[in-house]
């Protein structure tokens, strides 16, 4: 018999398949069938031995009766429904009911169960339904592939990211990683400083080196300096032995000032001589100690305001910035955010739900994320605590901000234009991303002309560096 176009060909050799069914004759006859059919069988009579099996053995396919003991009523079949989409996600279930129990077995499908029998079983009919189900759990296995595969081409460390934006980000890390220059980075709270600057040392030459982290903005600036130059025995009171500073404990490799913007003028100015000279001094010491540091600097502060404002030394920015990059934030890369949704919930979710549904991404899409990545992770983490295992997680899943006075970007009211103009502003992002930043393509889509275009691009004072990197 010919198959039907878009058929696609499962491999049922040796396809384990559990069986769970009390009657032993009804047992053995499709025991003995199915096992015909080429499947690896394990038959169980009750749900403990069966719930055994699928912990040590997870199968690809579950065929169960509905009907168990010890009290072999739906309840127990239910809780061992419950129990196989909870352990074996990945496994495709197949229920078999009587006449009177046809709901529970509509139930089940609401559930997640891929199919359900009536009894007495139809044995050709039961050929049909397994192949099937074995087809999709193939089909779902190579879509997963196909989106590791995906995830790991729009990766580089730990950030991640497929939009034209983050590829022109990734380019910059790679040549920051390959020099040996300090470097800035630039952008909001939760948009993947640290981690990027994790990354240009784990490609730099200095990778061998450690990375030193310092919160500039957690610490008080007395703690600041000691922990960044740290103190010789007796150099004040309390000083009862001599500390290290992360300077020193970084020679030979990468110092991280998270913050930096939040660093006092006074430890600027010490700062500064550490990083031009390459020496540094402990508190309470005369002896220069030479260092052997990189400096990777990040702020979310706007730094070039704070040095017109005689806040941050000028001198020390142009020694921190001999590289700069801008990570964008998330509603400026909003084609990411798939991408990005469903790696935050396969790491945390160890497979146990099947993904985001197509509503809930595009409810993901239309929010504005003034949290950029960690607002992302948070809410799918919360998310998938609430949607039942083996499902989809749906829009009502997620707690979407919906005060609709909240504005595009903030928490605070926004008058009509404002929000006029964000709407404008996203539009022309979107587009321009979409081209590669190819205005010309971008104002086509837009239905603008090219100087319409760019004079709203300076009317809107969009950073160009996020479109042409």
């Amino acid at each position: 018999m010919p198959k039907p176009d878009g058929y696609l060909a499962v491999e049922k050799a040796n396809a384990p398949l559990l069986l769970v069914e009390d009657d032993l004759a009804l047992c053995r006859i499709l025991e003995t069938y199915l096992r015909e059919e080429g499947y690896r069988v394990t038959s169980c009579l009750t749900v403990s031995a069966a719930a055994e099996h699928l912990r040590n053995h997870p199968p690809h396919l579950i065929l169960t009766d509905l009907s168990l003991p010890p009290t072999c009523d739906v309840e127990e079949g239910l809780k061992f429904v419950k129990e196989c989409l909870r352990t074996v996600p990945q496994g495709k279930i197949v229920v078999m009911t009587g006449e009177g129990t046809m709901d529970t077995a509509i139930h089940c499908l609401r559930q997640g169960v891929e199919d359900y029998l009536v009894k007495p079983v139809n044995l050709a009919t039961l050929s049909v339904i397994l192949e099937r189900a074995l087809q999709h759990r193939t089909l779902e296995q190579l879509m997963e592939a196909m989106r590791r595969e995906r995830m790991e081409r729009a990766r580089l460390g730990g950030l991640l990211g497929e939009s034209f934006l983050m590829q022109r980000v990734f380019e910059k890390l790679r040549l920051a990683a390959m020099r040996d220059d300090n470097v800035l980075l630039l952008g909001e709270s939760g948009t993947g400083k640290g981690l990027a600057a994790r990354m240009i040392h784990a490609l730099s030459r200095r990778k061998d080196g450690p990375f030193v982290k310092v919160n500039c903005a957690a610490l008080h600036e007395g703690l600041l300096e000691n922990e960044l130059f740290g103190h010789e025995k007796g150099s004040f009171t309390g000083a009862t032995s001599r500390k290290t500073g992360k300077f020193e404990y970084a020679h030979s490799g990468t110092l991280f000032l998270d913050e930096v913007g939040d660093i006092p003028p006074w430890i600027q100015a010490k700062l500064l001589h550490a990083v031009e000279d390459k020496e540094i001094e402990r508190i309470g010491g005369n002896q220069p100690i030479r260092v052997d540091t990189r400096i990777i600097a990040a702020t979310n502060s706007n730094i070039r305001q704070q040095v017109q404002e005689k806040q941050f030394r000028l001198d020390l920015y142009y020694r921190l910035n001999t590289t700069e990059i801008l990570l964008p934030p998330l509603r400026k890369r909003l084609e990411d955010i798939p991408l990005l949704a469903e790696h935050f919930l396969q790491e945390n979710d160890r497979g146990r739900h099947k993904g985001l549904s197509p509503a809930a991404i595009e409810e993901l899409m239309q929010h504005d994320w003034p949290g950029n990545l960690r607002e992302l992770k948070s809410l799918i983490m919360r998310a998938a605590g609430k949607a039942q295992a083996g499902r989809w997680i749906e829009p009502q899943h997620l707690e979407m901000d919906s005060d609709p006075d909240a504005g595009l970007h903030g928490e605070h009211p926004q008058g009509l234009q404002q929000q006029v103009d964000n709407f404008e502003r996203l539009a022309i992002l979107r587009a321009l991303n979409r081209h590669r930043g190819i205005v010309s393509k971008a104002a086509k889509d837009l239905s603008l002309t090219r100087s319409g275009l760019h004079k709203k691009i300076a009317r809107l004072r969009i950073d160009r560096r996020l479109i042409l990197g």
